[in-house]
């Protein structure tokens, strides 16, 4: 397991340096500039954690997590690239919007009500953050498909990468909570995860693939003001929870 566990770094190291670089080459922060955040923080990250000189220190430990949770919260401004270049402006934004409002303010209201920390505190909170970014993906790539908004190669790869680690990420905090046999698999887990997206963040991203200006208007039939009206119908109590 040793040699397998220095090839996933190796290869999920190489990955994320050939993904950088690329990015660089190709000036995509001027277009991307919160996913190139999102990277330059997850490279910064990623190379602090490898050279560490003591990785069984508890300094190394509390780095590793809380540099977790800020990665994390990170991943809701990959998630704001993908819906902002979706549904770059007019009425389409709007409605796409307020629906993806309802479904984060959904997902919000059941962690919060129905809901409890279970295992460590971490891993806990971190899935629940996960979990509330692949929501915003999937429904912005939903509503894409429902306003005949074609992606583009860069965003597609954006989202499904994401989207694909998160989900990886619920099975995986769930399990490292639940099986304590589970805490031997895990950090092979979570690098083979991580280096899949890496591959598919590459291939998405290593040409200026855009998404094209088309599908700006609202389909025929959709009505932004019963979105709207169910918004305000809303339980004030329900959106004081949740802080909206």
């Amino acid at each position: 397991m040793g040699v397998f566990n220095a090839a996933l770094t190796l290869v999920g190291s190489g990955a994320l340096l050939l993904l950088g670089i690329r990015c660089l080459s190709l000036r995509h922060w001027r277009t991307y500039p919160y996913f190139c955040l999102f990277l330059a923080c997850v490279i910064l990250r990623s190379g602090t954690i490898y050279s560490f000189p003591d990785k069984s220190s508890n300094t190394f430990y509390g780095f590793y997590w809380y540099s977790d949770l800020v990665v994390s919260l990170l991943s809701f401004i990959v998630a704001w690239e993908v819906f902002r270049h979706l549904f770059p402006v007019g009425a389409t934004r709007s409605a796409a919007g307020a629906v993806t409002a309802l479904c984060l303010t959904a997902v919000a209201t059941g962690i919060y009500l129905g809901t409890e920390t279970v295992g460590n505190l971490f891993p806990d909170f971190m899935r629940k953050l996960g979990f509330a970014v692949a929501v915003w993906l999937v429904t912005s790539l939903g509503l894409a498909q429902f306003f005949a908004v074609p992606p583009g190669r860069n965003i597609r790869a954006m989202a499904i990468g994401l989207g694909i680690f998160h989900s990886l990420s619920l099975i995986n905090m769930a399990a490292y909570d639940l099986a304590e046999s589970y805490v031997f698999v895990w950090p092979y887990w979570r690098r083979l995860s991580f280096v899949l997206v890496m591959f598919i963040w590459t291939w998405g991203l290593w040409r200026y693939a855009p998404c094209k200006a088309e599908g700006t208007s609202l389909p025929e039939g959709f009505s932004l003001s019963a979105w709207e009206d169910s918004w305000r119908s809303l339980s004030p109590k329900v959106r004081r929870t949740v802080g909206l």
